[in-house]
């Protein structure tokens, strides 16, 4: 039957829940498992290459969009690009602060580089929305925008909650909050796109399961047997027996988790609205 926009994207946001409660989840272990400063800072550098992919890839799809575009949209999406910067911007202040070190022109170069290279580009989530050609297509780039920014606001809330330190939670709760706000631009575009439209429907439940196996798999944290298998019995997918050719592991827990209570090596020294990256002294 078909469904109009609005009860269309609720049985989407159905279908996606599972995937965002694992990542919700496995994000919150991994923060409470107590990992090392610069395994995290890793991470930290991974998720704001993801943010200057966004800028990039969000800033084509604008240059490709029809000129009868309604202009609400372009401004929308456009408010869009500033924010991915912002975070861009953000998680490098995050990780300065954290490691007490400030990242060069050639550090940040090295590292897009690195994330960027043919074997870590698929773990990027901005990676995929090329793959399912949301550049080109508006219809897959509002249920790209939708789903992946759904589950970044819930991983951003995950680091915020389990991250025990209040510059680092309250940077990463304003990025969560704007992913939702992210989120809600895909799905204003989904709705209409979709309303009373079999097709259209019909070509987001084909995609859909791709994006979710996808998302799952570029999840940067180890998994448990019990995540895993909340996700494989809901999507019907077989996931465990691919962890070696994905390279991935299982989660081996702390007997006590608790906040993650990083031991800060820089300084802050501007107001509490994060903006420009700080200087620290050693």
């Amino acid at each position: 039957m078909t469904l109009s926009g609005k009860e269309f994207t609720e049985k989407v946001a159905e279908y996606l829940e599972p995937l965002y409660e694992v990542s919700q989840e496995l994000t919150a272990l991994y923060f409470r498992n107590k990992p090392e400063l610069k395994e995290a800072v890793s991470q930290f550098k991974r998720r704001m290459v993801n943010e200057r992919m966004n800028v990039v890839e969000i800033s084509k799809a604008i240059t490709n969009l029809p000129l009868s575009t309604d202009p609400t949209q372009i401004k929308l999406l456009s408010k869009q690009v500033l924010d991915e910067a912002k975070h861009y911007d953000m998680v490098r202040n995050v990780i300065e602060y954290l490691s007490g070190e400030k990242m060069t022109d050639a550090d940040i170069e090295a590292e897009i580089n690195f994330q960027l290279s043919p074997e870590n580009l698929k773990s990027k989530g901005a990676s995929l929305f090329d793959e399912i050609g949301g550049r080109e297509d508006e219809l897959m780039g509002a249920v790209y925008q939708y789903a992946s920014e759904g589950r970044a606001h819930r991983v951003w809330v995950a680091m915020s909650e389990s991250i025990e330190d209040d510059f680092v939670s309250r940077s990463y709760y304003k990025i969560a909050k704007d992913e939702y706000f992210h989120s809600m631009i895909g799905k204003r575009t989904l709705e209409k796109l979709c309303d009373n439209n079999q097709e259209a429907q019909d070509r987001v439940w084909a995609v859909l399961p791709q994006m979710v196996e996808r998302m799952f798999w570029i999840i940067n944290t180890p998994y448990t047997p019990e995540t895993t298998d909340k996700i494989e019995k809901f999507y019907d997918m077989d996931l465990a027996s691919r962890f070696p050719e994905m390279k991935k592991e299982w989660h081996q827990l702390v007997d006590v988790l608790e906040d993650w209570k990083p031991e800060i090596k820089g300084k802050i020294t501007q107001d509490n609205v994060m903006v420009d990256n700080f200087v620290y002294s050693k």
